[in-house]
């Protein structure tokens, strides 16, 4: 069951990454009315599954480490580069009672 739970929460988060970015090309009125539903539906997940001790971990502008828990899918591209960053995540980090549950996947860039 934890399973199944993890996997709707992966994507009703990636399913809100996307209707942000699909809210950007609005007027700023549009913008701002459906910024607060997504930012309502957000918090209601959050809350759902803090419940169930899952915590979903967004890295997105952070320094990238090799060490991290993350698949960066676009690595090939950055070979020897030092100084990287995560410029977006395509799946968060999932935590369950402070133990890591799943990888995230993410793509890099130049800091």
């Amino acid at each position: 069951m934890k399973n199944q739970i993890i996997d709707l929460a992966i994507e009703s988060w990636r399913l809100s990454k996307f209707t942000q970015e699909l809210i950007e090309d609005r007027d700023i009125t549009e913008q701002e009315k459906f910024n607060r539903k997504v930012l309502w539906f957000n918090d209601k997940l959050e809350k759902i599954l803090e419940t169930l001790n899952i915590k979903l971990v967004n890295l997105e502008d952070s320094k990238f480490d090799i060490g991290m828990p993350v698949k960066a899918i676009n690595i090939e591209e950055f070979k020897g580069c030092e100084e990287l960053v995560i410029t977006k995540m395509l799946e968060p980090v999932v935590m369950c009672d402070d133990l890591l549950e799943r990888t995230g996947t993410v793509l890099i860039g130049l800091n």
